[in-house]
Parts: C-alpha cells; sequence; structure tokens
C-alpha cells in the first residue's frame, strides 16, 4: 500500500538532496549534528534483523572507509541513504526490485559506495 507520509516514496536523486541538507550544516544546528556525530549503540544486537548493528537517534550507522561515521538508514531490499559528516556528503540507493543482502551488505549499494569513496580519494589525492 502507497503511503508517502510513511513509506518514505522517493527518488533516489531527491533522498540524497534532503539527506544533503543535513550534511552540508544547513538544517540542524551544530549542537545537533555533534550529537550525531556517532552513535549511541556499537554492535549491539538488533533482534528484528538478528545481527549485531551500530544506531542511535533513530539512525544506523557505519563507517567509512575512511573509518569515520556515517548514519542513514537502509530499506527493505537494498535501498539505503547515508550522510557523512566530514566529507559533507549525502548519497542514496534506491531499487525497483528486492535485492539479497540487508543495509550496507547490499551488493549494489556496497559497490555503489565504493566508488563513490574511491572518486573521493582521486579528489582528495
Amino acid at each position: 500500500m502507497e503511503i508517502p507520509a510513511a513509506n518514505g516514496i522517493a527518488t533516489a536523486r531527491a533522498l540524497a538532496k534532503v539527506h544533503s541538507l543535513v550534511a552540508e550544516g544547513s538544517f540542524l544546528s551544530s549542537k545537533t549534528l555533534a550529537m550525531l556525530y556517532k552513535p549511541q549503540l556499537i554492535d549491539e544486537l538488533d533482534v528484528v534483523n538478528g545481527y549485531p548493528e551500530c544506531k542511535g537517534h533513530g539512525f544506523q550507522y557505519t563507517k567509512n572507509p575512511q573509518g569515520s561515521w556515517i548514519f542513514g538508514h537502509s530499506g527493505l531490499g537494498g535501498q539505503n541513504v547515508r550522510i557523512d559528516l566530514d566529507n559533507k556528503l549525502a548519497f542514496a540507493y534506491l531499487c525497483n526490485g528486492l535485492k539479497a543482502g540487508d543495509s550496507d551488505n547490499t551488493g549494489t549499494f556496497s559497490r555503489l559506495k565504493s566508488a563513490l569513496y574511491d572518486c573521493l580519494d582521486l579528489d582528495m589525492g
């Protein structure tokens, strides 16, 4: 059932754009951003998903290849959005069908994330 307010219906571009407002520091106060910088729980078992997760403030946290925390939330079938405060960026992946894997372990999202950070490394190098 389509319920836009509850299902988060968007395009990947729009989802990344709204999250980029957080990454750029133009949507939330610096005090709130400081609070979001790291998770409240690290490697705690998520009884719904059945595996340990890092989370807090309504977000799931992982680390980027540079070792910094990034946060966002995954969705059913591989959908995912992440905010990287250190690099001031946000990125999203949405798919038309259900993918195998969950969260950052979805193959397509994992490859997207790797390619993005490879590009950042080239730009900084």
